[in-house]
């Protein structure tokens, strides 16, 4: 069965291929809803309504298609850590979340022909008491680049983390069980 992913994200294609699909990807490029500062309920509500918008406007395009959206934050200390835009950023990211607990926060969108849901998924994340020579050695990958909070737990940025409360796959930037129960509960679960 193809599913049209909005995203350029190779992680979300390979966890959707996993599963059996055959995915299609088409970036939805829309500005998203962003803030720096924010409550955990507003983070909720900013994640859904970004996802929702991706999947709106590709839904558009592909009206007898199945879509999905996702937009993954990272939350710590009330404040949203997105996509670094540095270099340095990502450094201070990582000095920021070292030997502390965070929130992966992601919102998704299911669009079909039958119908629609969104929601969102929360994972918390404790990342290790790493050195700043490891934090060096991450970042001399490029592996951070367009990674929520400046790491990828599904690549070399596991062994920066410690423990991991909740869906693996939400930090890796889909929300795969709450997907698969949306798939299911629409009709398109499992694929065919």
């Amino acid at each position: 069965m193809k599913v049209i992913l909005a995203s350029k994200s190779k992680a979300r294609r390979e966890i959707l291929e996993k599963l059996g699909f055959r995915v299609l990807q088409t970036p939805a490029e829309i500005e998203e809803v962003k803030a720096e500062r924010a409550s955990l309920e507003e983070v909720v509500k900013l994640v859904i309504r970004n996802a929702v918008r991706k999947a709106e406007k590709i839904a558009r395009k592909y009206p007898k298609e199945v879509i999905i959206a996702a937009d993954t934050v990272v939350y710590f200390n009330g404040e949203i850590l997105g996509k670094p835009r540095s270099l340095e950023e990502a450094r201070v990211f990582l000095r920021e979340l070292r030997n502390k607990w965070h929130k992966v926060v992601s919102g998704y969108a299911v669009y079909t022909p039958r119908g629609s849901i969104s929601g969102h998924e929360i994972t918390e994340v404790k990342m290790r008491d790493y050195t700043n020579g490891e934090i060096e050695h991450y970042l001399s990958s490029g592996e951070f680049q367009g990674k929520a909070g400046g790491y990828a737990i599904q690549g070399r940025g596991a062994f920066l983390v410690e423990e991991v409360k909740g869906c693996f796959y939400n930090v890796a930037g889909l929300p795969l069980a709450k997907i698969v129960q949306a798939l299911l509960f629409l009709g398109y679960w499992p694929p065919r």
